[in-house]
């Protein structure tokens, strides 16, 4: 092999290169930027509350091959981010909210930090770290990487593979031995989602082998990666036989997944709507520029230069960065199954390429759209950098009458009842130390903005100017920590629902057998969470008077507030509590506890006289002499 041929570039700048100190201090605030959002709230989204609950169960039991909710079964997806969660809460002794969110934090930590390497392979590190950075802050990773969801693992698993890939490609000793490497992680590559792991490697991998006319190698490398894929599988396939035979590994390891990339038409793919994603051909170009803010305008412009002859990217690794990303892209847009996050593994390289474009256009000077690009991004996330601040303060000193009277002319009706529920003070109801402390985030955050901003001013009109922009993602990332931590308790108290589940438990404790009236995985997934125990699940209405009317002993339903009615109605006129939380955050409204009590003494609650939504009062008299911390 020529090794002239596969070796980085040479350096066009030599002030590309960071110092030590500064090399350190962004390694730390990549760390900070992963770490920060993961042990500060509660759970928020449906896939926290499903995978985090699936984390807790497999704890509670004592599982470690098949994954579990509510004590059954959810083999949808294979489950290494469920072992990874499942692995430090192990590690820790305990289950949290925190623990089960951590391994989305490290993978996408470990996915931006491989482009970072590809960066330094470029001789370009400031570029590299500008690119972790622009990943990591644009919205859809920053969202997935606080999140429990596979596709952040996948992400990870995928450029790993590559990277290990091109370091063997590239290698001058031990070369066989690295090759081993690729092959074993990237068949472990199915782990963290099945079949598009090693799909988006392998793809990506055989087509640059067969654009540089290494045939022999693509054979050589093929024929063994099938043996260790097949040897990496067989455990959870036998763990799948073992707990359902046949048809369950057959369901789980193809139906689940060949239905979803080429059609809808299995009888065997799930039921649930939510979780199929069957979306039209354009769904992409219509979804990602909303999640791929604020950077979102860099990234045509920067795609259009990579793929354009003549632009000087065309050493082996230019192309292989090129191939693996629009082989992803390509396989993403043919997958009948489409979904923002399933873009997630193509988001370091696209933010890579984004980095290298910016520092040549802004040394180079000759792409005027190009600079419009980066001047707009720049001013407008100068703007929302100052205005996020500036309006903690304002709804902090602003009388709350005024703060209700505008946000009720400018919110939709149903966002305005869910952030200004009961007429609370959004900011002040989280307390003193919380408020106060978002008081002096913001001033930071205002006082970093001016200091950086006109330091990197005067950097840039003496003549650094790539050096000087491809720091300011770094910046970007210390203002949005400021201002997301400044506004994280008062959003968490919109969303958080532990109050709910708090008065649940505390009827549990007292002898209620509890209930949920709901069959959806998410809302299963919150209460035997919260719970830390498994819930009876009551589908459907007509279940529900079997077990709510027991004339022995006390039992509990847990129920949505919009359907109510529609439960209810399905009972004769009896006697039972209508209980809510006495917290005013949204997720807290969102259910009601219905209580029968054949022991109490009860007024009858007609079914016709149930109040609107907005409208409910606290029915357990009892509730309101509870100590706080008990409620």
């Amino acid at each position: 092999m020529n090794t002239k041929e596969i070796t980085a570039p040479e350096v066009k700048n030599p002030e590309s290169r960071l110092s030590s100190l500064e090399r350190t201090g962004l390694f730390i605030l990549l760390f900070v930027l992963f770490a920060f959002g993961l042990f500060d709230h509660s759970l928020w989204t449906a896939d926290d509350n499903r995978e985090g609950a699936i984390i807790s169960d497999m704890f509670m039991n004592g599982t470690w091959i098949t994954p579990t909710l509510n004590g059954e079964s959810y083999t949808e997806r294979p489950p290494l981010l469920q072992w990874t969660g499942l692995a430090f809460c192990h590690l820790f002794g305990k289950v949290n909210e925190g623990l089960v969110r951590l391994p989305a934090g490290i993978y996408g930590l470990g996915a931006v930090f491989i482009a970072y390497l590809f960066g330094r392979r470029f001789g370009r590190e400031r570029a590299g770290f500008a690119a972790a950075f622009m990943c990591g802050t644009s919205i859809l990773y920053l969202e997935y990487s606080k999140t429990i969801h596979s596709d952040t693992a996948l992400a990870f698993m995928v450029i790993l593979s590559l990277y290990l890939f091109w370091n063997a490609y590239t290698a001058q000793q031990n070369r066989m031995l690295k090759y081993i490497f690729f092959l074993v992680v990237s068949a472990l590559s199915f782990y963290a989602k099945g079949f598009p792991g090693p799909g988006f490697v392998w793809v990506s991998v055989g087509l640059f082998l067969l654009y540089q006319k290494k045939w022999k190698l693509l054979l050589c490398l093929s024929i063994p990666f099938t043996a260790v894929f097949i040897i990496a599988v067989m455990p959870l396939a036998y763990a799948l036989w073992n707990n359902g035979g046949i048809e369950h590994v057959k369901t789980v390891l193809w139906t689940n997944q060949s239905c979803r990339f080429f059609s809808f038409s299995g009888s065997e793919i799930p039921t649930d709507p939510s979780s199929l994603h069957k979306e039209p051909f354009y769904f992409y170009l219509k979804a990602l520029p909303g999640y791929l803010l604020p950077w979102v305008l860099l990234l045509p412009p920067a795609i259009l230069y990579w793929f354009r002859k003549g632009r000087g990217l065309d050493s082996p690794l230019h192309s292989f960065l090129r191939i693996s990303l629009a082989s992803m892209l390509v396989i993403l847009q043919i997958s009948q199954a489409k979904a923002a996050c399933y873009i997630l593994p193509a988001l370091p390289l696209l933010f890579l390429m984004t980095a290298i474009w910016i520092e040549d256009t802004i040394a180079e000077r000759t792409s005027r759209g190009g600079n419009w690009a980066i001047g707009l991004t720049t001013g407008a996330i100068v703007f929302f950098s100052l205005l996020l601040p500036l309006v903690y303060i304002l709804l902090l000193v602003m009388p709350q009458s005024s703060i209700h009277a505008f946000f009720r002319g400018v919110l939709p009706q149903s966002a305005f009842n869910q952030y200004f529920h009961a007429g609370i003070d959004i900011i002040r109801v989280t307390g003193t130390q919380a408020t106060y402390a978002g008081l002096v985030m913001a001033f930071l955050s205002l006082t970093l903005l001016v200091i950086s901003s006109r330091e990197m001013r005067i950097r840039y009109l003496e003549g650094a100017r790539s050096q000087t922009w491809l720091m300011f993602p770094a910046v970007t990332t210390v203002l949005l920590i400021l201002n997301a931590e400044a506004f994280i308790p008062a959003y968490d108290y919109q969303h958080t629902f532990k109050p709910f589940v708090n008065m649940v438990r505390f009827e549990k404790e007292h002898g209620a057998k509890i209930a949920l009236a709901n069959s959806r995985k998410e809302h299963i997934g919150t209460f035997t969470f919260y719970l830390k125990s498994p819930i009876q699940v009551i589908p459907a209405p007509d279940m529900l008077k079997d077990f709510l009317l027991s004339d022995t002993e006390k039992t509990a339903v847990i129920m949505k507030t919009s359907e109510l009615k529609q439960w209810l109605t399905r009972l004769p006129e009896c006697r039972f509590n209508l209980m809510k939380s006495e917290h005013h955050g949204y997720k807290s409204d969102y259910f009601r506890l219905i209580v029968h009590d054949p022991k109490a003494v009860v007024t009858p609650l007609k079914i016709s006289k149930i109040p609107p939504k907005d409208s409910y009062l606290l029915e357990d008299k009892n509730l309101k002499q509870r100590p706080r911390e008990q409620r």
